[in-house]
């Protein structure tokens, strides 16, 4: 009988069965020194490629802006990632968020570690979710372990400050305030200067708004916002400082015939006011003249001004005085210099150096930028405050003063000579048409002797040498601000003053025009380390006497930590000026003065960082010198 098919192959399975289940004999055959097997290769990553990424912590809280920044750190640092590679995801799935975005990555100064901002989706409402962060390089794609995001813990919030040209006409823009969560302020400026601060606020809260107890509905109170305002909603404070401008007073000149200021000879007549913006009383129109002024400074793109009132007037709390001055700071990017010396002068004895305040000045509506607005040195009892001579003072002890003084090697006034050792002299008061021949003859002989016996063999002699003829402390201290900044113009000399009152002796000071080469080694390139103007003027006669020298030492030692201290007004007037800056700067380039300063083409806050550690070397340099008797 033949069997079918289907059951040979049944009965070929059933045999091979059966002798796999044949018991293995008692002592198994063992093959001597058996080969270990040999492990698969493992694949070495290649070099670049990206293996794991992860977060640095496992959750995190929205601050006060609505935005959290979170690090990421990349295993394989080498591997190339753009911030296109990572985009945020749900834990989850590969959904997008609820309620947060990746607004931004950036990778850090580490190499390998990345930060990513997540902004808040809809500022309503709390929440917590969970996240990953998904990071594709090419053809791989990982995520990080998931993390946590929540909405901050406050039960209060106020955000999204605003002001709006629609609920405030005279804005010429809307103005978005930046929120600082730090301090919970928000913070911006108007693109024009309002005469009127009583402005409507945007906002949205969580509850009830007020100011002062007085409920704020958004887009309809009014309030003045001057001065910083605060917010309560609920338990919580917010600060809104909103800035007028730049913060700075603004000055309004318009010239009668509403034409450019061109002459440095002719005044032009206009009217002046002044917007204190709460710091200073406000000036309303008042009449004066305006001219240029200036030698090298009168050829740049931003002019400098004298201005004339009709009647003595006073200026944002300076004493009244028909003369001021406008001085453009056209060179100097930090827009400091002037200012900082002439704080630093007042540290001293000198009996006056000229007051100034900031201001941004418009010229028949046009916008010029910040200029610092300064008294002019002129005889007044409350500047240089000396006798005022008339004609009629030809004779006597009426003929010894007084008489002010300025040195300057462009040699341009009316009344001026050389002396025989080539010092330029002028005589500024009295005026040149009151200053009478026989004035003038006097006054130079008076300077030219005292020049000779500075330079005699016997001026150091007790009865006649020349310390009974100039005021000692009032030279050593002049000339020691001239050190401090780095002024060389009193080798040249140029913009130096002297005086002498009725009876008294010669005096230095005023200081004047401090922004060209100070604050800076570009144009004082010997001076580092060192005191390096003790051969200025008469100076390397001077500081030969064992007197003055023992004078400066001590005056020094006085002065030193008075300056030291200016560090603090330094910072605090860089921080006042810095919205100023950025519209100065946006109307004038300090590169077409010639770059004297040497950081015309920094940033501003870089000038000002230059400018403030140039301060602090030559304060210890100074020191140095003086403790270690190293005049050379």
């Amino acid at each position: 009988m033949k069997l079918s098919k289907h059951i040979k192959y049944l009965l070929g399975a059933v045999a091979a069965l059966m002798v796999g289940c044949t018991p293995a004999p008692e002592e198994p055959t063992v093959t001597p020194n058996p080969e270990e097997p040999t492990p698969p290769p493992i694949e070495q990553p290649a070099e670049g490629e990206l293996l794991a990424v992860s977060v640095e912590q496992e959750s995190y809280v929205l601050d006060f802006s609505d935005e959290v920044a979170l690090y990421l750190l990349i295993e394989e640092p080498t591997a190339e990632v753009e911030a296109e590679c990572f985009s945020l995801v749900a834990a989850e799935s590969d959904a997008a968020p609820e309620h947060l975005a990746l607004r931004k990555a950036e990778p850090t100064q580490t190499e390998g570690r990345w930060r990513l901002f997540l902004a808040r989706k809809n500022p309503i409402g709390e929440f917590c979710e969970s996240l990953r962060v998904r990071v594709t390089n090419g053809q791989t794609t990982l995520y990080t372990e998931p993390f946590e995001v929540s909405s901050r813990n406050m039960e209060y919030t106020l955000r999204n400050l605003r002001f709006l040209r629609a609920d405030n006409p005279a804005l010429s823009g809307d103005v978005w305030m930046v929120y600082d969560s730090a301090t919970r302020t928000f913070s911006g400026a108007t693109e024009e200067p309002l005469a009127d601060m009583a402005l409507v606020a945007r906002f949205e809260s969580s509850a009830e708004a007020t100011i002062g107890g007085v409920v704020q509905q958004s887009g309809e109170s009014v309030v003045d916002f001057s001065q910083e305002v605060v917010y309560t909603v609920g338990s919580e404070q917010f600060r809104v400082r909103l800035t007028n401008f730049t913060g700075l007073p603004v000055m309004h000149i318009y010239t009668a015939d509403r034409g450019p200021v061109t002459s440095k000879e002719d005044w032009k007549s206009a009217t002046l006011s002044i917007n204190g913006m709460g710091q200073y009383d406000d000036l309303e129109d008042a009449e004066v003249n305006i001219r240029g002024r200036g030698n090298t400074t009168w050829g740049w793109n931003k002019k400098p001004y004298a201005l004339k009132f009709e009647k003595k007037t006073s200026v944002l709390g300076m004493p009244k005085h028909k003369r001021w001055v406008l001085l453009a700071n056209a060179m100097d990017k930090t827009m400091l210099r002037n200012r900082m010396a002439l704080k630093i002068a007042q540290q001293t004895s000198l009996a006056w150096t000229p007051r100034n305040e900031y201001v941004e000045l418009f010229l028949n509506g046009k916008h010029l930028g910040c200029y610092l607005l300064t008294e002019h040195i002129k005889v007044d009892e409350n500047r240089v405050n000396i006798t005022e001579m008339t004609p009629e003072d030809n004779a006597g002890e009426a003929l010894t003063g007084g008489y002010l003084f300025e040195l300057d090697f462009h040699f341009d006034n009316e009344w001026q000579w050389r002396t025989s050792r080539n010092t330029p002299f002028a005589i500024k008061s009295p005026d040149e048409e009151d200053l009478t021949a026989e004035q003038f003859a006097w006054a130079q002989e008076y300077i030219n002797s005292l020049e000779r016996l500075i330079y005699s063999e016997d001026y150091l002699s007790p009865e006649s040498g020349y310390a009974n003829y100039i005021d000692q402390q009032s030279f050593i201290d002049y000339w020691l601000v001239f050190e401090v900044c780095l002024n060389h113009e009193i080798n040249n000399p140029g913009s130096v003053y002297m005086y002498k009152d009725r009876g008294g002796r010669l005096t230095a000071g005023p200081i004047w025009d401090f922004d060209w080469g100070t604050f800076s080694y570009k144009v004082s390139t010997s001076a580092k380390g060192k005191l390096y103007l003790t051969g200025a003027l008469w100076y390397n006669r001077l500081l030969k006497d064992p007197a003055m020298r023992t004078l400066a030492k001590e005056r020094w030692a006085e002065l030193y930590p008075r300056l030291l201290a200016l560090l603090d007004f330094m910072d605090s007037e860089a921080e006042r000026l810095s919205l100023s800056a950025q519209r100065n700067f946006a109307l004038w380039n300090p590169q077409d003065t010639g770059g004297v300063n040497g950081d015309e083409a920094l940033p501003w806050n870089e000038a000002v960082a230059r400018m403030r550690t140039i301060y602090s070397e030559r304060l210890a340099d100074i020191n140095n010198a003086f403790n270690s008797g190293d005049w050379d």
